[in-house]
């Protein structure tokens, strides 16, 4: 067997099929594109049929090189015992392929070329799954793991999915996406909302939050083979991401990444502390605790002959958060506007309280107690 390297750049491109009215997507899988010979039993047939109408057959094994011939659907090619040995993931009409290129000479212009596996049909069947079996990836795309967890998994059916190969080479277009930082072709995907998310610029606007390091970790180092499956849908990870087959399409349907309500309640537990007056006496002190959405504040005052007095100063909503300064809002019953700024600084938490009644505790600024 021969083998040659051409080295290319990876390239996510664009498939343009005039009578294909779906839109085509087409991603490198590999940088290198490696061809090899392929042996060939006398009695199989090497004939291959155009399944697209205005195929180009290419003078080399990638989407960018030039157009040799343009051939009509049905136009019979003849397989000339060479494939690359990296992949494409395609998809045409619809429908998920993950084939190899493979070089055929078109008998009616007699020009040689390379076309994609996907865009042909096989005489033979004993050359299609000779092609297929060759990569070590469609190994993980036929089938699944059963000794990864000890069970059956859930059938594809109950997860949505109604065809697993089609999902799995789905898959591989989605890592590239994600490998490559493709914020809207990944925006596409989600069906919103989707959990604080309303619509795809705040998608945009949190990506880099949301697809952090290990969120993209977890979606490299998915199996094919090891994917999670139940009534809720197929997921990544440790249910990083989870997709439904709505129609014929897949979509993101739940990301598991920390929301606004999460980084707020977060927040409010962190706040959640005994505050001393910085530069008094310790006569009195604040108390702040989280009560559901609330951040609530107590004033405790040391009372003549040590009897203590405690006093709510009210509930107090999240506003905003800017350079290490966090807003807190609340109108008491009194009608008495009372707002809450915390500052983190030098690693500690610092409070002041601004407006309303006795003591004057916006006088005072408040740190972390002992």
């Amino acid at each position: 067997m021969r083998l040659w390297t051409v080295l290319v750049f990876s390239l996510l491109l664009i498939v343009a099929c005039k009578n294909d009215r779906a839109a085509t997507v087409a991603q490198k899988v590999a940088t290198q594109q490696v061809t090899e010979t392929v042996e060939m039993l006398p009695e199989v047939s090497r004939e291959l049929y155009a399944s697209l109408d205005r195929l180009r057959i290419r003078s080399d094994s990638s989407l960018n090189a030039k157009t040799v011939v343009t051939i009509s659907e049905r136009d019979t090619l003849l397989f000339l015992n060479q494939a690359s040995v990296e992949r494409l993931a395609m998809k045409l009409r619809g429908q998920y392929y993950y084939e190899p290129w493979l070089k055929v000479k078109h008998p009616k212009s007699k020009k040689v070329g390379w076309v994609y596996g996907g865009a042909v049909k096989y005489d033979s069947s004993v050359l299609k799954d000779s092609l297929r079996k060759s990569a070590p990836v469609m190994q993980q795309i036929y089938s699944d793991d059963l000794e990864w967890e000890g069970t059956v998994p859930t059938a594809w059916s109950t997860a949505t999915i109604s065809n697993a190969e089609n999902f799995k080479i789905f898959l591989l277009n989605f890592k590239e996406m994600v490998r490559n930082d493709e914020v809207n072709k990944i925006a596409d995907l989600i069906r919103f909302p989707i959990k604080n998310l309303e619509n795809r610029q705040q998608f945009r606007d949190n990506y880099a939050r949301i697809f952090s390091e290990p969120m993209k970790a977890a979606v490299r180092n998915q199996r094919l083979d090891r994917i999670f499956r139940n009534s809720g849908g197929a997921s990544i990870g440790d249910g990083e991401i989870w997709f439904h087959q709505i129609g014929e399409a897949y979509k993101i349907v739940a990301i598991n990444f920390k929301g606004r309500d999460d980084l707020k309640n977060e927040l409010m537990l962190r706040l959640s502390n005994t505050y001393l007056p910085s530069n008094q006496e310790g006569q009195f002190s604040l108390k702040a605790f989280k009560i559901k959405e609330y951040l609530e504040l107590t004033l405790n005052q040391k009372g003549l002959g040590g009897a203590d007095r405690t006093q709510s100063l009210g509930k107090y909503t999240y506003e905003s958060s800017q350079n290490g300064a966090h807003r807190f809002f609340q109108e008491t019953q009194d009608s008495l506007k009372r707002s809450l700024l915390f500052r983190e600084k030098e690693g500690l938490l610092e409070l002041q309280v601004v407006g309303g009644g006795e003591p004057r505790l916006e006088d005072i600024l408040f740190i972390v107690g002992n």
